[in-house]
């Protein structure tokens, strides 16, 4: 299956045309601001739509365009949310408080929604108007390497699952090998968040939680999706989940 070809060859230049887009479009957007996580690298940095101008924005959940991890030379745009570190480590010497997770991080009512099934409508959407695979990916961090704006980091270990447009379920695209072996045997989003919820090791874990399609890099010659289609195939199904 070939994948759509934006007209941004960059994150950044995604990002913000998007960005520029829904803020002339819908007045409701002018909450949202763009941030990468690099700044000083903006052009393939990942680059959040956060609905607010909180910084770091960790208990926010947000759109994403970024580059996937599993296909780097592939722009992966979607949804994004975050788990911080359990308030057990409060105090230990790498661990910042900004990394203790509490009540107020959009990552509680992400598990609510998914395990009662609330996804589910949403990534239909996403596939019946891009027509792209849906894929979800796993990233998680030890307590001391957890990933600070402007550094660069890999993390510890990754999962992703993929749901094609013609099936009911996901498959298993990039298997883990440790912590994360549990997910290998997901086949649905409220089975991973059943993973997430009940496994008790995942506190000494920062985890990036990611759903969204792939798209290719383009130029304004060689692209197909502007920022408009980028915003309505890919992010809008999306909006009503940023906050």
């Amino acid at each position: 299956m070939s994948l759509p070809i934006t007209k941004f060859p960059t994150n950044d230049t995604a990002a913000r045309a998007v960005l520029d887009h829904i803020r002339a479009t819908y007045p409701i957007a002018q909450e949202l601001h763009a941030r990468p996580y690099n700044h000083y690298e903006p052009e393939f940095s990942r680059w959040w739509l956060i609905p607010g101008t909180d910084w770091p924005a960790y208990r926010h959940s947000k759109l994403s365009i970024r580059k996937s991890p599993v296909n780097p030379g592939e722009m992966y745009a979607g949804f994004y949310t975050e788990k911080g570190l359990d308030r057990t480590l409060t105090g230990m010497p790498e661990v910042q408080p900004s990394y203790i997770m509490r009540d107020d991080w959009y990552w509680h009512q992400f598990l609510r929604e998914a395990r009662g099934g609330g996804l589910d409508p949403v990534v239909e959407e996403v596939i019946r108007r891009s027509g792209c695979p849906v894929r979800l990916l796993i990233e998680i961090y030890g307590f001391n390497r957890i990933p600070r704006p402007e550094v660069a980091a890999l993390p510890d270990e990754l999962v992703q699952l993929k749901r094609l447009p013609s099936a009911s379920g996901y498959e298993l695209e990039v298997p883990a090998s440790t912590a994360l072996t549990p997910f290998n045997s997901c086949r649905s989003v409220k089975d991973v968040a059943e993973c997430l919820q009940t496994a008790s090791d995942f506190r000494f874990f920062w985890i990036d939680l990611h759903i969204g399609i792939h798209l290719a890099y383009g130029s304004e010659t060689s692209g197909t999706w502007a920022a408009a289609e980028i915003w309505q195939n890919a992010l809008a199904p999306w909006s009503s989940w940023v906050g």
